[in-house]
């Protein structure tokens, strides 16, 4: 495997964990969604609102939409990178030739998840299946321990086309999934930019 795949792997790993800061200029179109927020004693509306954010990797131009709380780290050019204190969203491109088939970049993924979490076991790593877009991808699901607090890390491996796979990585607290409504249509509106 090319020194670029990993270093890229390797990056994309510190990044989830430290889940850094950073800042948004990027264009961004408004949309309003009520999604409900459970509460032990009452139900409430709380409305999220939605931006689209344009990015391009690899000369390809992407878009996704995001709670406007995310905020996009601009001086990231290798991955598109957007955050809140608790959550970020990571997508970025690695090259197929490094790689036999979509199994083999699994494993790796799977194998660099265990190095950098011991504690974790391979039980610990769920797989399964997911639209991202209109895309087909493998999801893996796991948990790590980011100093006293528990992170939940969903990464989505999309195969693109005969060049490359594209990632995409959730990560935030339990209770951030939990919002299955605001997690579809973030995944959901992922799509490339036809010119």
């Amino acid at each position: 495997m090319g020194g670029e795949t990993v270093k890229k792997i390797l990056i994309i790993a510190m990044l989830i964990i430290l889940l850094a800061g950073c800042s948004n200029k990027e264009e961004m179109k408004e949309t309003k969604v009520p999604l409900t927020e459970t509460n032990t004693t009452e139900m409430t509306e709380v409305e999220v609102t939605f931006k689209e954010d344009i990015f391009e990797l690899n000369g390809e131009k992407y878009s996704i939409e995001l709670p406007e709380q995310f905020v996009k780290n601009e001086e990231e050019k290798e991955i598109f990178e957007a955050e809140t204190e608790a959550e970020g969203i990571y997508i970025y491109s690695i090259n197929k030739e490094n790689f036999t088939d979509k199994e083999e970049l699994i494993s790796k993924l799977e194998e660099e998840a265990k190095t950098k979490n011991t504690e974790l076991e391979e039980y610990d790593i769920r797989k399964g299946e997911k639209k991202v877009g209109k895309c087909d991808s493998v999801e893996l699901k796991y948990s790590i321990k980011n100093e006293d607090t528990m992170n939940t890390i969903k990464t989505y491996i999309i195969d693109k086309d005969e060049k490359e796979y594209l990632i995409v990585s959730l990560v935030g607290y339990e209770t951030f999934y939990s919002d299955i409504e605001k997690i579809d249509r973030i995944l959901n509106s992922f799509k490339v930019i036809e010119e």
